[in-house]
């Protein structure tokens, strides 16, 4: 038997090997939600084995087992698995074979106490003066209005409009927008809990480029086109665009910077 332990952002994780460097254990020393799976393999499987997943809150421990049979992969990496396991505030249910259609043995059930409900969508001038909030809702008919009226008011969304210097030197044109989304805390009839927590509300800028940036420009891969970044308290445009360009920028060809040359 070998042991080889390992650290990640979840904690610590120990894995077990028999002699031929199969894995057939693991343990993981960190908070998890509690889980009981059994996952069966198929035929893409390198090992016939079976695996048995259990998971205590504080960590998870997961053992396999011989089993000779395997399923048809249909390109989903696993056999059919049968269980239940808590991750990301919400119960994830498996109850057969996943075959990467609709009506797979397979449910997500969000825990109302301990999820977030998206309220609102608002955009902000340069000035930062409030132009427009999107409300949400659960009307289907609303919803696909609000979609149709989204696409048309961004398409007509002033910008605000600066040139940087990419990394080699290339000038390129930049144009940015302020975007805010606001969550409160419990969904369904547990909405109530958010008069006893603070509301969540993140502050975007949106960052488009007129070319591709980066060390991968030009390349099947290709550079970077646009992103958002989360804005500080008081920032507007410039401020929040030039911290970005003050930090170190990566990407699949190495590490680069960008410079900020002002307003166009």
């Amino acid at each position: 038997m070998r042991v080889r332990k390992e650290k990640d952002g979840r904690g610590w994780l120990f894995r077990f090997f028999s002699a031929n460097w199969s894995e057939v254990a693991w343990a993981r020393i960190g908070a998890s939600g509690p889980a009981v799976e059994v996952a069966f393999p198929s035929d893409w499987s390198e090992h016939k084995m079976g695996w048995v997943r259990l998971g205590f809150g504080l960590g998870k421990l997961s053992f396999a087992f011989p089993w000779p049979w395997g399923a048809t992969d249909d390109g989903q990496c696993c056999g059919h698995t049968y269980g239940f396991v808590f991750c990301e505030n919400a119960l994830h249910l498996h109850w057969g074979k996943q075959r990467g259609k609709r009506g797979d043995p397979f449910t997500v059930i969000d825990i109302p106490w301990q999820n977030w409900r998206f309220i609102r969508q608002s955009w902000y001038g340069p000035d930062g003066q409030e132009i427009e909030t999107l409300w949400e809702t659960s009307d289907r008919e609303v919803k696909r209005a609000q979609w149709e009226w989204r696409r048309e008011f961004e398409k007509s969304l002033e910008k605000t409009r600066f040139e940087i210097e990419d990394f080699d030197g290339q000038r390129i044109g930049v144009s940015t927008n302020i975007e805010e989304r606001e969550w409160r805390f419990g969904t369904g009839l547990f909405s109530w809990l958010s008069l006893f927590r603070k509301h969540r509300i993140r502050r975007a800028l949106a960052i488009e480029f007129d070319k591709e940036v980066g060390t991968q420009k030009g390349s099947w891969k290709g550079g970077l086109i646009g992103t958002s970044i989360e804005m500080l308290p008081g920032e507007l445009h410039e401020a929040a665009l030039r911290r970005y360009c003050e930090q170190e920028h990566r990407d699949k060809g190495g590490r680069y910077r960008i410079k900020l040359i002002g307003a166009a």
